[in-house]
């Protein structure tokens, strides 16, 4: 069954393309930098009837601003007339309609009976002359804010199909899931960085993959007692969420499920989890601990680690450790996939002799760690676990070590070497690149600087306006401003987009042209090198 999903936009503006284009892009743009979801036929109006589309907008919106120029209402007369349809179904459905009058604009002595009432209806008068203030008027005197709306349980809010929660098209901040849901669909949730608050009820069973992802101002998720499983991605990129109470019915939890939610701290495991992806909880940078209830039959935790029930392996170290060494315990045979990534406060990891497997992206950026020492039980080791080191890192075998793996072990050292120099005019550059919060730029910031790509990082918040898609977005960005020798761009380009949160990530590099002495030589001392204490 094919489900046509259309936005609810906040404002509607209405008018004449023919003399008002120029003021209604500019009254578009202000309300979409001040956070104002608007419909605008020119910049909404996707595939299909756009005569039904425009009047479902009509019907969801809160505002239906009306923009008059000399001549807008000349054709009015007409039955067929656009305007005249826009007009109607807004008093019809008693829209807080706001007139936007040019200088020159007066009604006619008549209207037709359907929309001759709009001429009792308040408004403002354009003028670019003024145009903050006219603007702060439209937005502060006439239109009525939904940012606190609450009635988010209402049917237009949801996309239902069956017992599965589609898609969310509303605008609350709060929102209140029907009780009727089993399923939290795909992508359901995603990108609605507006949310603060999600109350899911007793019904639902399955969060799918990106239900939530990137609500990037939730602070804290209770999930139901019926919840069983949570899928992939489903609360990635919640970069606020700093509370997650897990329920005691949980089976499973999927890859990058809570992936980049830089805040969490803690996480406690219920008794009835049996599956907990490696990936689960990567990159959230504050995590310091797991916790375990007795009568769990899958997992154990031994200081803050996670570990499956036998303690044979390793499952995963939070990556704030409260600790800067780990002694594994003797009975660990394997250290599994990711287990210590983006450990970066480690900087000794004391691994058992009977050791037998290291899998995928164990040591993930572990930069902090200047060696580790492997027994001779080796069986496996997936070189990638060594991914994100730097030429200063060793791996120390026996000389009954696997001849095969050590063989491949000592390769991939080998290649960890020095940057080259890249031939260029300026020897220190700036690279620019955004990230969709201050916590991830944070985090690949303080990962630049340890492993000595950067010298600095300087970050700023900042608006952007961009295509994506074929959809125009107005989003909240953070940007990072990196100083690092020209020679290391390669380098740090290639350690930005391993690391970052976009599909597609600006990278802008700009020449230092001319420098001081004393600034060029802070740069050059610090770059290109790791250095350890004796």
């Amino acid at each position: 069954m094919e489900v046509r999903i259309m936005q609810v936009f906040e404002n509607f503006i209405s008018y004449r393309r023919s003399e008002s284009t120029y003021v209604v892009k500019n009254i578009y743009d202000e309300l979409q930098r001040n956070g104002f979801t608007t419909f605008c036929d020119i910049y909404s109006l996707g595939a299909g009837e756009f005569n039904k589309d425009l009047i479902t907008a009509i019907d969801n919106c809160t505002n239906f601003i009306l923009v008059l120029g000399r001549h807008s209402m000349d054709r009015c007369s007409e039955d067929d007339d656009w305007l005249r349809c826009e007009i109607r179904e807004a008093l019809e459905k008693k829209k807080n309609i706001i007139c936007v009058f040019s200088e020159d604009f007066v009604f006619p002595h008549q209207l037709p009976s359907d929309i001759d009432n709009i001429r009792n209806y308040n408004g403002l008068k354009f003028n670019v002359s003024y145009w903050d203030r006219f603007i702060d008027d439209l937005i502060s005197k006439f239109m009525i804010s939904e940012i606190n709306r609450l009635e988010s349980d209402e049917e237009r809010d949801f996309i239902i199909i069956q017992d599965t929660l589609v898609k969310y098209v509303g605008i609350a901040r709060n929102v209140y899931i029907p009780n009727n849901v089993k399923t939290i669909g795909k992508d359901a949730f995603k990108n609605q960085t507006k949310i603060t608050k999600v109350v899911i009820p007793e019904s639902v069973e399955q969060i799918q993959e990106g239900a939530f992802e990137r609500c990037i101002q939730i602070p804290y998720i209770i999930l139901p007692n019926s919840l069983k499983s949570i899928g992939n991605k489903a609360f990635c990129r919640c970069y606020n969420l700093a509370y997650i109470a897990l329920n005691d019915a949980l089976k499973e939890i999927g890859d990058e499920a809570f992936g980049f939610c830089a805040k969490l701290k803690v996480i406690s495991i219920k008794k009835e989890l049996e599956k907990i992806a490696p990936t689960a909880f990567n990159n959230c940078s504050q995590l310091m601990e797991f916790s375990i209830p007795d009568g769990n039959d899958y997992y154990s935790v031994k200081e803050g680690i996670l570990y499956d029930y036998d303690i044979k392996r390793v499952i995963r170290c939070p990556e704030n450790y409260k600790h800067d060494v780990v002694s594994l315990p003797q009975t660990v045979a394997t250290i599994g996939e990711w287990c210590f990534s983006r450990c970066l406060k480690l900087i000794d990891i004391v691994l058992p002799k009977m050791l037998e497997n290291v899998c995928a992206h164990a040591f993930n950026d572990c930069c902090n760690i200047s060696s580790i020492t492997l027994g001779d039980n080796i069986k496996k080791f997936d070189i990638s676990s060594l991914d994100g080191w730097n030429e200063h890192q060793r791996v120390i075998m026996g000389h009954k070590f696997h001849p095969v793996i050590k063989y491949e072990i000592e390769k991939r050292i080998s290649e960890l070497e020095p940057v080259e120099d890249q031939i260029t005019d300026y020897k220190f550059c700036l690279i620019k690149t955004a990230f969709e919060s201050e916590e991830e730029a944070i985090i690949v910031a303080k990962m630049l600087l340890d492993n000595s790509l950067i010298v600095s990082g300087q970050i700023k918040k900042m608006r952007s306006l961009y295509m994506w898609e074929n959809e125009l977005c107005n989003e909240k960005e953070v940007e990072l401003t990196c100083f690092t020798e020209s020679r290391l761009y390669t380098e740090v380009e290639k350690f930005i987009t391993s690391h970052h949160s976009y599909e597609l990530c600006q990278l802008i590099c700009l020449p230092i042209t001319n420098i001081s002495k004393e600034f060029g030589d802070w740069i050059y001392a610090y770059t290109g090198k790791i250095k350890f204490e004796d």
